[in-house]
């Protein structure tokens, strides 16, 4: 059985990712970050996450027991 870790999801946002000022779909005076670079940033520090269909960010890990 796999063991899911939640790393961000829509309510629960990193302090690390951060709009680009330079892209044209980030907002950066509202602190809005577009998805691209929201998964770029996200990527740099969790490179196994995966992106699910109930907004959340995770990674599965495999559960060894006891």
């Amino acid at each position: 059985m796999k063991k899911k870790t939640i790393v961000a999801d829509r309510y629960m946002t990193l302090e690390s990712v951060k709009p680009d000022k330079d892209c044209n779909v980030c907002d950066y005076l509202n602190d809005y970050v577009c998805f691209e670079h929201e998964d770029m940033q996200i990527r740099k520090i969790y490179p196994n996450s995966k992106y699910t269909e109930d907004c959340e960010w995770v990674i599965y890990e495999e559960d060894r027991g006891l």
